[in-house]
């Protein structure tokens, strides 16, 4: 026996009602806090830092994956690069 669904048509374009957003902001994390939150990871739990720094714990796993590459953008000459050429040309 088949069942069928009533249609559900989307909000007309005078209606008050809004869609909810699918996604959530983009956010930019330093590396100086990626690193923070690795130490925290590494010293209790991923579970304990992702609620501790209101990072995803997926996120966090990936940071520590990443760790070898963080420090040595941490440790690179160019790693403020982008923040001061932004600031030049911004004229501060």
């Amino acid at each position: 026996m088949k069942r069928s669904h009533p249609a559900v048509e989307p909000p007309s374009e005078d209606s008050d009602e809004e869609l909810a957003p699918t996604s959530k902001k983009k956010r930019c994390y330093t590396t100086e806090f990626k690193l923070q939150v690795i130490d925290a990871a590494k010293a209790g739990s991923v579970h304990g830092a992702s609620s501790r720094f209101r990072v995803d714990r997926k996120r966090i796993r990936e940071w520590i994956y990443n760790e070898r590459n963080l420090h040595n953008l941490k440790n690179s000459s160019a790693a403020g690069r982008i923040a001061s050429d932004f600031r030049e040309q911004a004229g501060h």
